[in-house]
């Protein structure tokens, strides 16, 4: 077995060749494009084989489920071989395999599982690989979970169970030309049951506890991501050899810069450096993109390349990107790795929004300390922009950058999602640095003012829309329409005293 991935064997079974209609099936390089797996055979739900159940066994930091093999009446989990309605009794309940299609990597059972607090399931799916080759497997769950690739266990629940940390499984999987199985088991248990464990509001969970994982999961406690993408090699780190895009716009004097994501994946232990990441732009062969950066052990890096996109519609928006990785093998020499890929630009969004916010923002008991209420303003901002970012229907304001500076500063893994969100229109940053009230008389100190918090907004943020908060005050009225001119930002927002959130 070669270090850094797992070996899986083919499993191939005459009987199931034979009876194609019986299972689901999909070739793999359809799942590696697309990134999911789209037909799922699904059995369930069993209950916990810890007397003690689910939740119990998280307060005492033990993994949800034991050692049971609940298959082994019938040869066993490395044996299984699911087909569409296929009928088992498993502690003389009845239970069947069945078929459902999923849009997503992810998918969320909280519509199937009725009333039940705490349960398990089985996910399996078979697909066809042409050839030989290495996938980038990543899963992320509330839980854990246990992974079979044909008859090798790829994750198992670690012995030391950390409600916080768990549920995030990264791999590199060798798969073997010819057909293959996977093999999911996933506890599951609502969020509630989850917040009376952690004293964390449901609608915090996301944002206090799981920011790291894929965004959905512990919105009810019943969803799963699985993502599945080719994976090829430079020095000791691996790539996918793909340019994933996003919403997120960068402007500059020639032309706006769509941001587009480089998944890297160290799959060691310990940190790999200097990796150096450069594109060229084809047929030109002109550079636009050059990073080092370092990729801790077990880490996956998402590095933001921006590639210049047409102001137009009429202009052509496909481009062709040349991505060269060089990173140090095991002796420390230099390696590198290059793949070509064509990429189709979107036109960036209007640079200006304009954004009426009511409600109480930043109004908080006045016998909070000054931390008590910047940690407040923190956990705020989190909340309802995970909340924006859900509910079509919502948007929010970050506040001014004294807010959402801290908010980063202490949850830097946040400041991705954050971009997603602004990305989508959904949230947007105040452009001052610190709120501006009646303290604020004069209006070079105002125009100062507004001049840092844009700064560090479309740097750190990428974000380009524009918010003037003022209050109503004689002071600043007076100049508001010269501020507002001499700094390019088309509108005043007012806060207005209405109860509520916003």
């Amino acid at each position: 077995m070669k270090k850094g991935y797992l070996y899986c064997s083919i499993y191939t079974i005459l009987l199931i060749f034979n009876t194609p209609y019986l299972y689901a099936q999909e070739p793999l390089e359809d799942i590696l494009q697309r990134g999911y797996i789209s037909k799922w055979l699904i059995c369930g739900p069993f209950d916990s084989d810890r007397p003690e159940g689910i939740k119990n066994s998280i307060k005492k930091n033990q993994p949800p489920l034991g050692s049971r093999d609940f298959w082994s009446g019938y040869g066993g989990i490395t044996q299984l071989l699911p087909q569409i309605d296929s009928q088992f009794i498993i502690d003389k309940k009845n239970y069947k395999w069945v078929s459902f299609n999923a849009s997503s990597s992810l998918i969320d059972l909280s519509n199937i599982v009725g009333n039940l607090d705490e349960c398990v399931f089985y996910f399996a799916s078979y697909f066809q690989a042409s050839n030989d080759g290495i996938v980038y497997f990543n899963l992320h769950t509330p839980l854990g979970a246990r992974v079979w690739i044909s008859k090798t266990q790829l994750v198992e629940f670690p012995e030391k169970f950390n409600i916080e940390t768990v549920g995030i499984d990264r791999k590199l999987v060798k798969i073997n030309k010819g057909l293959n199985l996977i093999t999911l088991q996933i506890p599951f248990i609502s969020i509630k049951s989850l917040s009376d464990l952690t004293s964390i509001s449901p609608s915090e969970f996301q944002t206090k506890l799981w920011l790291e994982k894929q965004p959905g999961i512990g919105k009810t406690g019943f969803e799963f991501s699985l993502s599945l993408f080719p994976a090829l090699q430079a020095g000791r780190i691996f790539y996918v050899p793909e340019l994933q895009p996003t919403r997120i716009f960068t402007r500059t004097k020639v032309s706006p810069n769509q941001v587009f994501y480089l998944t890297l994946y160290n799959p060691h232990s310990e940190r790999v450096f200097p990796v150096n990441v450069s594109t060229l732009l084809l047929p030109e062969g002109s550079s636009f993109f050059e990073k080092s950066l370092s990729i801790l052990g077990k880490e996956e890096k998402l590095v933001e390349i921006e590639i210049p996109t047409p102001s137009t519609n009429s202009e052509k928006r496909s481009k062709t990107i040349r991505v060269l990785i060089t990173a140090p093998d095991e002796k420390s020499s230099a390696v590198s790795a290059e793949f070509t890929t064509e990429v189709n630009t979107l036109p960036p969004e209007p640079q200006s929004k304009i954004f009426l916010i009511t409600g109480t923002y930043g109004k908080y008991k006045s016998s909070l300390s000054v931390f008590e209420k910047r940690s407040t303003e923190w956990d705020w901002c989190k909340t309802q922009a995970m909340y924006a970012n859900d509910n079509p229907h919502y948007g929010i304001d970050l506040g001014p950058a004294s807010v959402w500076l801290g908010m980063l500063k202490s949850n830097p893994e946040f400041l991705l999602l954050v971009k997603e969100i602004i990305s989508k229109g959904k949230t947007s940053a105040q452009n001052s640095f610190a709120l501006i009230d009646n303290w604020f008389v004069n209006p070079e100190t105002v125009i100062r003012n507004l001049q840092w918090g844009t700064s560090l907004k479309q740097n750190l943020l990428k974000d380009y829309h524009n918010i003037c908060y003022l209050w109503e005050i004689s002071g600043i009225t007076h100049h508001t329409a010269q501020i507002l001119n001499s700094f390019s930002i088309s509108g005043t927002v007012s806060n207005l005293e209405n109860i509520g959130s916003p």
